[in-house]
């Protein structure tokens, strides 16, 4: 190009019929260079042009297939559009509304009839939106019509994460910028103060937001407050690619739970861990391993209901009920839970069945060598035999209740612990599903099956069975969307390096408010290739840029969702530089890691923050003390079945106890067996109408932790932060503050204030025989070798309690006490609603072997078992027993008004 004129090769590049392609080129630098320069510089010059001819090839191909795709997007629109009428038309004529139509309705109704949406706004005196950065144009076209005069909004553009809902973040930073009157609030009370400087230091730098992020001011005092976090706060676990065998989710896993078992075994109460996912389908992976290594799980959060275990378990029973010659099925009812028989039984069927059916194989007297097998196989003749003769008058969801029940199905659930309540959960959301087609349908196992087809198909995620979980001594695993809203101490945020979803040919986008189609244009006979059309490339790179805008956001909402540490933990590469797309890119970036070869362990310094950073290995990820064996199924199944009535069991190794645990096995074996050994949780008894009671004694004890029993030291104001937020009622807090006081006046009081050294709400372990004793000490203070140690006792003032009925927990404090080392303990337990009534106990050394071989021996004899119900109902171990009434034989006595 560079021996020709000019104005030459622009006329003959115009000449394609392209001339807004041309125009660039035109307009090139160097194509000025090129007819200016001498001959012996345009070789440069030269080059730059060919490089724009070659993109303006580019840009021409893209305009071509555009010319060729416009026919198809046209033909996508029609269909939509006829789709669009129809499901109205089927909508009307059934007289049903969606949930679009609950909104677009009303919206359509205000804008035809302003007198009835006057109507409306003349109801409220005012409007508040909470979360404003989360809605839509439709629903402020909505607030609009009620609130004429305009409303109050409250909300973070940084945590708008509801996107794919159509929440539109723009909608948030225009009416800001309109607004006539704004308040910002920047102090930020959940979490530590060192979190927040590391907030203020990550987010507000690139790759986030360097230009425009609020910093954030700590609302907490933390000062003097010890924690096992004292020194790291933020832990940053990166992991080499490379390291990883060819399960690298499940590597990360282990790794993860490594980490999370070695916090528990530093004190850390596993139900104040959550791990968040930014996509569930890892979860089971990783609740996977933190089982292996020996910590309770519980995933919260979630929307594969279809693909759990115990629904495709009841799914390919009812398969088996509906035809029995279904042998997929049947092998999968055969070898899983539902009846669980040997390889060798299998195998013995798998021969017969060469010559019958299996399910004729399975009917044969001798079908099964061992009796334990033989019983097993019989339980699901019976149970199938029965509903295909006997079961056409039994509702489908009947049938998945007796069914569950005549296999055991519910005990072998149970005895998995807080999996298997959870799973328990989906059974019976499975039931109310087919409850809910019987209604509609004929109760019949195939069209049922069918229905649930089409519901797995049509409706996609259905999510899984709500599950009152709020108590539960577990790590959670939930998304980072349903944590929203939500605050947890130590928050793990897992899987940074995950790829951002591609997105498929047909690309729907938003320019200027208006709908964008983009298509790809498919070639070839079958359809398998595809070019790229300049809709296509627009609508796709807005799209992308939305979408990574929107994971830096879910990253922020994760991360601010901890109130005392903070870890997060991704996969790269680390021999390659940080890519850009992925959350750990950026996390590199920000610590300064993002060129190759750079990432190394040790504090990294952000702002005035520091990330403690560490790059375990998979190998080296097995759990960090000694993890609880692997108990066999079947072991808990038949456990679970001995103890429903009154036949001795022995259960698995109990790693851990508490003086309450022991407590509860003295009042009902049964009942620890239930809430401690599978963890079934606790029943929750009816409302007694006591919740200021309980908010007093929160306070109270808030109250203690902050002010180290010394209310007088506290702000007034801070002292209403506290009853705040334990959600004290104004009349109640002079209350409060007179029982704190009756403490710090009291000679035991000033006896703590004297102490050279205290420690306040500290957990502790002691290894007792083979066995942990655990629990929790309000406060502890040290007169040279002897400890004081004072619980706090809000107590019931219409039951004065027998000072032994403190003797346990005394006795197990100054069993950890006297494994510290202290010669002498006192331990006193001071009843602030009984005018101060102490109860005292006094222990010495000498006393240490007597505690220790006493508790050794009860400790043993409830590990070894049985765990017997009681003969009758009790009114102090009995209402909130989590088996009452089901898998225990006992129930609740008759209320006096049922008769």
């Amino acid at each position: 190009l560079g021996e020709r004129d000019s104005e030459d090769t622009a006329v003959r590049v115009a000449t394609t019929g392209h001339y807004s392609a041309h125009e660039p080129f035109r307009q090139h630098a160097g194509f000025a260079r090129l007819a200016a320069s001498p001959k012996q510089s345009r070789a440069g010059a030269a080059g730059e042009i060919a490089q724009a001819v070659k993109e303006a090839a580019a840009d021409l191909a893209l305009l071509a297939a555009q010319d060729a795709v416009r026919p198809y997007e046209q033909a996508l629109i029609d269909l939509v559009r006829v789709f669009t009428e129809r499901y109205a038309s089927a909508r009307r004529e059934a007289n049903l509304l969606d949930f679009e139509d609950l909104q677009a309705h009303v919206v359509d109704l205000f804008a035809r009839r302003p007198d009835i949406a006057a109507r409306y706004h003349a109801q409220f005196s005012s409007v508040m939106i909470d979360e404003f950065q989360d809605t839509n144009a439709m629903q402020i076209r909505l607030v609009d019509s009620l609130a004429p005069q305009g409303f109050a909004a409250v909300g973070d553009e940084r945590q708008s994460i509801y996107r794919f809902r159509h929440a539109d973040v723009n909608i948030f930073a225009r009416r800001a910028e309109r607004s006539a009157i704004s308040h910002t609030l920047r102090t930020n009370y959940r979490s530590h103060p060192d979190l927040v400087r590391f907030f203020n230091g990550f987010f507000g730098r690139a790759p986030f937001w360097p230009d425009d992020f609020m910093r954030l001011e700590a609302g907490r005092d933390d000062t003097g407050e010890s924690s096992p976090f004292s020194d790291r706060r933020v832990t940053a676990l990166l992991i080499d690619d490379e390291w990883c065998g060819d399960s690298k989710d499940a590597d990360e896993a282990r790794i993860v739970a490594a980490h999370v078992r070695e916090l528990v075994d530093n004190g850390v109460d596993p139900g104040d861990i959550v791990i968040l996912l930014r996509a569930m389908t890892v979860a089971e992976t990783f609740a996977g391993a933190l089982r292996d290594a020996g910590v309770e799980v519980f995933v919260a959060s979630g929307g594969t209901y279809f693909s759990r275990p115990e629904v495709i378990d009841l799914e390919m029973l009812l398969r088996v009920i509906s035809n029995t010659k279904d042998n997929e099925a049947l092998l999968h009812v055969l070898a899983g839970p539902l009846t669980g028989l040997s390889d060798d039984a299998l195998a013995r069927l798998g021969t017969r069945a060469r010559r019958e059916s299996l399910w004729s194989a399975c009917l044969e007297p001798d079908a099964t060598a061992s009796p334990e097998d033989a019983d097993n196989l019989s339980r699901l003749v019976d149970v199938v035999g029965w509903f295909r003769t006997d079961g056409a008058r039994t509702g489908l969801a009947e049938m998945i209740h007796a069914a569950c029940e005549g296999l055991e199905y519910d005990l072998t659930l149970f005895a998995r612990g807080f999996d298997g309540a959870r799973a328990w959960a989906n059974v019976l959301k499975l039931a109310r599903i087919a409850e809910e087609f019987e209604q509609s349908n004929a109760g019949d196992p195939q069209a049922f099956l069918e229905y649930l087809d089409l519901k797995r198909e049509l409706e996609g995620r259905e999510t899984l069975a709500a599950f009152a979980a709020e108590d539960v001594d577990a790590v959670r695993i939930m998304s980072v969307h349903a944590a929203k809203g939500l605050e947890f101490p130590v928050t793990i945020v897992a899987n940074l390096g995950r790829r951002p979803v591609a997105r498929s040919g047909i690309v729907l986008s938003t320019i200027g408010g208006v709908a964008f189609l983009g298509m790809k244009l498919r070639v070839g006979q079958s359809g398998e290739e595809s070019l790229p059309t300049t809709g296509y490339r627009i609508a796709q790179q807005r799209e992308a840029d939305a979408d990574l805008a929107e994971e830096k956001r879910l990253f922020y909402v994760a991360c601010t969702r901890a109130r005392e540490a903070l870890v997060v933990c991704g996969r790269t590469a680390f021999s390659k530089a940080a890519e850009s797309p992925k959350l750990v890119g950026w996390l590199r970036e920000a610590l300064g890691f993002a060129a190759a070869d750079s990432i190394a362990e040790g504090a990294v310094c952000l702002g005035d923050s520091t990330v403690n950073v560490l790059t375990p290995r998979p190998a080296e990820s097995g759990p960090v003390g000694v993890a609880r064996p692997p108990i066999e199924p079947e072991v808990l199944r038949t456990a679970a079945i001995a103890n429903r009535g009154t036949q001795p069991a022995r259960m698995a190794e109990i790693e851990r106890i508490s003086y309450s645990g022991i407590s509860l096995h003295r009042k009902c074996p049964y009942r620890f067996y239930v809430t401690n050994v599978i963890r079934m949780g606790r029943r929750t008894p009816e409302t007694t109408g006591n919740d200021d009671a309980v908010a007093l004694g929160t306070a109270v004890h808030a109250l203690l932790k902050v002010s180290g029993g010394m209310v007088s030291s506290l702000a007034p104001g801070r002292i209403d932060e506290i009853c705040d937020a334990a959600g004290l009622p104004l009349a109640m807090r002079p209350e409060a503050v007179s029982l704190v006081r009756s403490f710090e006046s009291s000679e035991t009081g000033r006896r703590m204030a004297a102490c050279l050294r205290t420690v306040r709400e500290r957990p502790f372990a002691v290894v007792v025989g083979e066995t942990v004793l655990d629990g929790f000490i309000d406060v502890i203070g040290w007169e040279g070798e002897s400890a004081l140690i004072v619980d706090y006792k809000t107590g019931d003032p219409l039951r004065q309690r027998d000072p032994e009925e403190y003797r346990t927990q005394a006795e197990c404090y100054a069993i950890a006490a006297l494994a510290l080392g202290a010669a002498r303990v006192e331990v006193r337990f001071f009843e602030l609603k009984e005018g101060g009534r102490e109860i005292p106990f006094c222990f010495t050394r000498e006393d240490s072997d007597e505690l220790m071989s006493r508790y050794t021996s009860e400790i043993d004899a409830i590990r070894a078992g049985p765990y017997r119900p009681l003969e009758k109902y009790s009114p102090y171990a009995c209402p909130e027993c989590p088996a009452l009434g089901s898998l225990c034989p006992v129930s609740s006595p008759p209320s006096r008004s049922s008769g």
